[in-house]
């Protein structure tokens, strides 16, 4: 099966670039017949709608909107760091509860021998217990505000994002951490897992191959980014 894959738009955030490639994911999703949405897709942390109430509930008319143009697809949503907010959390539930077309995870989706996961694992010394730690703390995002925004976009201007995350995340090490992760939860190479496609670090990647296992990233929609819209192969999915 094909499964469209696409992390890290971080909707409603000024320096997102998002609506440029619209285009292309409607387009990915015709060629799929399963979507994942890897996380950060919203951005609760730097939001222009100014309050968490106010950014999932536009979250969930974009989701809904995004759903009722491809009626026959599943959507898997994957939360990240920027968008695991009880705020979303509450929409997705009514959402998912309501129309089957829907599937919520918080950090891991598995298709055969393919993982899906948004990838702030691959943050230093991460284990499970530290991502369910951090990930709690996703909780007290905050909206900047208009100060703290013009800076961070004067940095986007600046192009010091993408040498922060060159410098962070080189691939090999991204990949290293993600198979200890894997490993840790029960989804590693020893499972059978051949692909992992993830988000977080910014950086777009594909067939990027370390101890066996494929690597993939849409990179994000930013100044001075790559991005691409990932379609996975894979086989049936699990039951």
């Amino acid at each position: 099966m094909k499964i469209c894959f696409v992390s890290d738009l971080h909707l409603f955030s000024q320096r997102s670039l998002a609506g440029q490639w619209m285009p292309l994911l409607h387009e990915r999703i015709r060629e799929s017949s399963l979507v994942v949405l890897g996380g950060d897709v919203f951005d609760f942390k730097w939001s222009t709608h100014g309050s968490a109430a106010a950014t999932a509930e536009a979250a969930s008319q974009w989701l809904q909107a995004l759903m009722r143009m491809h009626p026959a697809h599943t959507f898997v949503m994957l939360l990240g760091n920027h968008d695991d907010h009880p705020a979303l959390r509450e929409w997705l539930e009514v959402l998912s509860g309501e129309s089957p077309q829907l599937i919520v995870e918080t950090y891991l989706f598995r298709v055969a021998n393919t993982v899906f996961l948004h990838g702030d694992s691959a943050n230093p010394r991460c284990t499970e217990a530290r991502l369910i730690r951090s990930r709690s703390r996703t909780a007290h995002h905050r909206a900047r505000g208009r100060a703290m925004n013009l800076l961070y976009h004067g940095a986007i201007r600046l192009r010091l994002h993408r040498a922060g995350a060159n410098l962070i995340f080189p691939k090999r090490l991204v990949a290293r951490r993600l198979l200890g992760y894997l490993g840790e939860v029960g989804q590693g190479p020893e499972s059978g897992t051949e692909a992992v496609y993830f988000g977080h670090t910014h950086l777009a990647l594909q067939d990027y191959l370390y101890q066996g296992v494929r690597f993939h990233n849409c990179g994000a929609p930013m100044r001075g980014l790559k991005f691409q819209v990932l379609l996975a192969e894979t086989g049936a999915m699990s039951p």
